[in-house]
């Protein structure tokens, strides 16, 4: 048994290890974009979408990061 060893990628250990939070993130921040595109007026111009995307926002976004 060797008394020490090396690693064979030193480089990306720390995305390795921490992958699945940066996947998480992104994902969350995705969603975020896409609510926030969608309450938008100008560039969204259904009523009830704006609206229930406006929901989703006061609802689960605008405190969701916090819990």
């Amino acid at each position: 048994m060797p008394l020490y060893w090396t690693q064979m990628i030193p480089d990306t250990v720390f995305f390795i290890s921490c992958g699945q939070y940066l996947i998480i993130i992104m994902s969350y921040a995705a969603w975020v974009i896409l609510i926030a595109l969608l309450k938008n007026r100008t560039i969204n111009k259904f009523n009830r979408l704006r609206r229930f995307a406006k929901g989703v926002y006061n609802r689960r976004i605008r405190y969701g990061v916090f819990n």
